[in-house]
């Protein structure tokens, strides 16, 4: 809702508040209703986070406060995904990055093969038109399994697709698809809102840059806004990890799963200029782990990640048990903060460590392949406090695997 029918309403208020024959009792239980009311309109306005579908045919309804298993969905991922509802929490549409399918889990008018990849680590990424309330557009990274052949002749590149909700009957149809943006480009994508100006910063990252795309009412800007601040990862191996930036527009961190020449650890935290789209100041948080997913807590207060333990040899030849950290953007040396939130006592196949990814109840989960989602309740908290649960959330009889939907809505929505 916009500025001019808050004032409007307010307005209505002064004027009821006024009138000299009503109750004293009447007027305070009206005062006390309008403010109520005026507390959930966030809530109740911001739900296109409230369907999630990812893994193997999993999904999640948060509508109710508490995720309820949803057993409908027909995505199948190893890694991203994307799922999108409007702002009341009715479904629109999910992709793995390559398919589309609509709220009846059948596929979208005209969306078949978008230049995603279901071993993407975040394969798709929706943001909305800020004007056109039917218009959303679908961001999908490259993959590193393009560069298998040693050369980029067969990359995807970082491309974005067009969906109109008024198409199909209102199921939706891809209208446009496979823009390209960069012709060769990492797995990563994050988006924020810029509410001042009412529009988005759609950012990837590539070789030694972050490309920073505006979308508003005009759709999505070509020129891309470019900060040249390193690290250098130029070997295709290592495009593998996540992005994400800090609800409150200020930070962004970034994972980098560097396996080639040798396996080591690149977690990055920098500013971010929400006006600009311009990413700043790089700081080097930690270099023990092959990180993959990050996640801020919702008042911006801390980040976590999740990693692979280097075994103990000098070459980093193996990689042990996965671990989640914590890192308090509050204090002075941020580094230092580290807290190791979990280690979990198993193994996984490869060399990923799953997506780490916040939902509208606040807390944050961590999806690697099983039966239920690990959960993080209370995240702004230091250390223990936290309250990590390993395994807690059923998802019924469906799995997870190591990707989560991103979903650009929480950002500056949740503190």
């Amino acid at each position: 809702m916009n500025g001019s029918f808050f004032h409007l309403m307010w307005y209505v208020l002064l004027l009821f508040l006024q009138i000299d024959h009503l109750p004293y009792i009447v007027r305070m239980r009206f005062l006390l209703l309008f403010l109520l009311w005026l507390y959930a309109l966030p809530a109740l306005g911001q739900r296109e986070a409230a369907n999630w579908y990812f893994g193997n045919n999993a999904g999640l309804d948060f509508n109710s406060g508490t995720p309820v298993p949803l057993l409908d969905g027909q995505l199948k991922t190893l890694e991203g995904c994307e799922s999108f509802s409007d702002p009341e929490g009715n479904l629109l549409f999910y992709t793995d990055g390559n398919t589309v399918w609509n709220r009846l889990h059948e596929v979208m008018e005209n969306g078949l093969l978008l230049n995603g990849s279901f071993s993407t680590s975040q394969s798709a990424l929706v943001v909305p038109n800020p004007v056109q309330t039917n218009i959303y557009y679908v961001f999908t990274p490259d993959d590193v399994l393009a560069y298998e052949d040693g050369t980029s002749e067969e990359s995807n590149g970082f491309n974005y697709s067009v969906i109109d909700m008024l198409g199909d009957g209102g199921r939706g149809s891809v209208i446009i698809k496979n823009i390209d943006l960069l012709t060769n480009a990492s797995e990563n994508v994050t988006a924020v809102r810029n509410f001042e100006e009412d529009n988005y910063w759609v950012v990837t990252h590539y070789l030694d840059s972050f490309f920073s795309y505006k979308v508003d009412a005009n759709g999505v800007d070509d020129t891309p806004v470019i900060s040249r601040v390193g690290p250098d990862i130029d070997n295709f191996e290592n495009f593998r990890g996540s992005i994400k930036i800090s609800p409150d527009g200020s930070k962004l961190a970034a994972a980098h799963t560097v396996i080639e020449p040798k396996q080591q650890g690149i977690l990055y935290l920098y500013d971010f200029d929400s006006a600009t789209g311009r990413v700043l100041n790089p700081t080097t948080l930690n270099a023990s782990r092959v990180y993959y997913g990050v996640e801020f807590s919702s008042n911006s207060s801390k980040l976590y990640a999740s990693g692979l333990q280097f075994a103990n040899d000098s070459l980093n030849t193996d990689l042990g048990e996965v671990e989640l950290v914590q890192f308090d953007l509050e204090e002075d040396n941020i580094a230092s903060s580290e807290y190791v939130v979990h280690r979990y006592e198993r193994r996984l196949d490869g060399k990923i460590s799953g997506a780490l990814q916040i939902g509208i109840d606040k807390k944050i989960y961590h999806s690697i392949p099983n039966e239920t989602l690990s959960v993080i309740r209370t995240p702004n908290l230091s250390g223990i406090n936290c309250d990590f649960r390993p395994f807690q959330l059923a998802l019924g009889t469906r799995t997870s695997s190591y990707g989560l939907p991103l979903l650009y809505s929480l950002s500056l929505k949740l503190s």
